[in-house]
């Protein structure tokens, strides 16, 4: 009869799970309806999906979401959001792009969106910066 030593016992545990950098570990739902089970995998710091929530048939289905930017549009009837952004990553897609972290921005009205590098949401914001000023001297001119 063969026994097993302590020594070896400890020495054939499975290591745990390395964590990347400005990532953690966190339940995901996994399965079919019925069947699904929680399964644990890395998630950006920044993202705010409840993963152990939010079922998905395969891991290869997880994606990241962070936090909503909303750009709104006030007037005298009320408010109106014209665009919001968020970051995202896709880290099982076919598109490289994708499986490192973007923005993606959406206007208010339709379903369409659109993927931002870093240099594209610079250039917007210094744009946007540089005719926000321009917006508020046309107030200021009316306001005198």
């Amino acid at each position: 009869m063969s026994v097993l030593h302590s020594e070896s016992a400890v020495s054939a545990a499975p290591a745990a799970p390395s964590v990347s950098p400005d990532f953690r570990l966190v339940p995901a739902l996994i399965g079919r309806e019925g069947s699904a089970r929680h399964v644990w995998i890395e998630d950006p710091a920044w993202c705010t999906q409840d993963h152990a929530n939010d079922r998905q048939v395969a891991v290869e289905d997880i994606w990241h979401s962070g936090p909503d930017v909303d750009i709104e549009l006030p007037h005298r009837d009320g408010t109106e959001l014209l665009a919001y952004f968020r970051m995202g990553l896709d880290p099982y897609s076919s598109e490289e792009d994708k499986r490192r972290p973007f923005i993606f921005a959406e206007d208010g009205t339709t379903a369409n969106g659109y993927y931002m590098d870093p240099q594209h949401v610079a250039e917007f914001c210094d744009k946007t910066i540089a005719n926000l000023e321009k917006l508020r001297d046309m107030a200021r001119a009316i306001a005198s």
